[in-house]
């Protein structure tokens, strides 16, 4: 097995771990072609931000979800459905990807109307 696929896999057993513990949410992936899928996600709303010219660290309320890759393959405007309620929008990816996960910028759904 290569460093990648063993890290790849550490990644999904971990994720696992933590939704078991409360510490990830599980629900269902639907991609914007209605396709769904079980997935394990991490919820994030405070990021650290670099501002002005000084490069000053303030924190800011900005919502992201991290999908593991191994579960879904995420595309702009699929829907995440949490098991709590929530609906999530995935509405750009943030770039922070690796082998294992995929962190994007979401916006709140309110309906599914």
């Amino acid at each position: 097995m290569s460093q990648r696929a063993a890290f790849a896999e550490f990644d999904a057993a971990c994720m696992a771990d933590l939704a078991d513990n409360g510490m990830a949410d599980t629900g269902t992936y639907r991609s914007p072609d209605g396709d769904e899928t079980a997935i394990t996600y991490l919820f994030d709303d405070v990021q650290f931000a670099d501002v002005g010219e000084t490069g000053a660290r303030v924190l800011v309320r900005e919502r992201q979800i991290g999908l593991m890759l191994g579960e879904v393959a995420p595309v702009e405007n699929g829907r995440v459905i949490g098991d709590d309620g929530r609906t999530w929008r995935l509405v750009a990816a943030t770039g922070e990807v690796d082998d294992s996960m995929s962190w994007w910028f979401v916006a709140p759904v309110r309906s599914e109307a």
